[in-house]
């Protein structure tokens, strides 16, 4: 689904990356084909930009120019498997002509999520082809343009949390169950509950504990609380 962008001037240039070209028109012309920028560092962690001056492969690339931001898989190499960074992500292009940045984000001002299966994020319709090619708005200007990218880390690299819910019992109601044990024909002293009775104890033919073979044990317990994990 095509997100809805906002689309905005503003004089001060973008702060992590500028992207200038000088011959446009060398960069690969069909749909899904990219140019990748080199890798820089950034808030701990590495990334690069995606370009797509033809579109993306979507439906909603075609007709578009469609730019991306890509963090290194090395961030989460080392990392627990729901390990994420959160970014508030800006793309840009400049106008030379009135040495403004068009500045283009999530109309919604949704954030972007990264994580060890979406290191690639960005947007397919950062901005027509027509009106980037469009002499008058000052975007390709001699076969040059720039491109820009800003972003900020809201939330650290940090695995999601794990959800608990919990649910007390104000009046705990007693539960008693009777469980059934097969005894052993050569029992040793290993078997039995942990300072529970004395094996040696149940095991005395006497004590009428065992009968034909099966020892009776009968458990109660209280329901005091519930949870579940997510």
């Amino acid at each position: 689904m095509a997100i809805e962008m906002l689309r905005e001037e503003r004089d001060v240039q973008p702060v992590q990356f500028l992207l200038n070209v000088d011959s446009y028109s060398l960069l690969p012309t069909e749909q899904g084909e990219k140019y990748e920028s080199e890798y820089i560092g950034f808030g701990g962690f590495t990334w690069k930009l995606i370009l797509y001056p033809n579109g993306d492969k979507s439906p909603y690339g075609k007709g578009y120019i469609s730019f991306y931001l890509e963090i290194h898989q090395d961030t989460f190499l080392a990392h627990v498997e729901n390990y994420t960074v959160c970014i508030d992500f800006k793309c840009f292009v400049l106008n030379k002509i009135k040495n403004k940045y068009l500045t283009i984000q999530d109309g919604k001002g949704a954030l972007m999520y990264f994580d060890k299966l979406r290191s690639v994020q960005g947007f397919s319709q950062m901005v027509s082809i027509d009106t980037f090619k469009n002499p008058l708005n000052g975007y390709l200007v001699e076969d040059s343009c720039a491109f820009g990218a800003e972003f900020f880390i809201i939330q650290p690299a940090v695995p999601r949390a794990r959800h608990e819910f919990l649910s007390l019992v104000k009046d705990p109601k007693g539960t008693t169950d009777d469980v059934s044990l097969n005894w052993y024909d050569e029992p040793t002293k290993e078997r039995g509950f942990v300072d529970f009775m004395p094996l040696s104890e149940i095991l005395e033919p006497g004590n009428g504990y065992i009968q034909d073979d099966t020892l009776l044990v009968q458990l109660k317990f209280d329901v005091v609380s519930e949870f579940k994990l997510q």
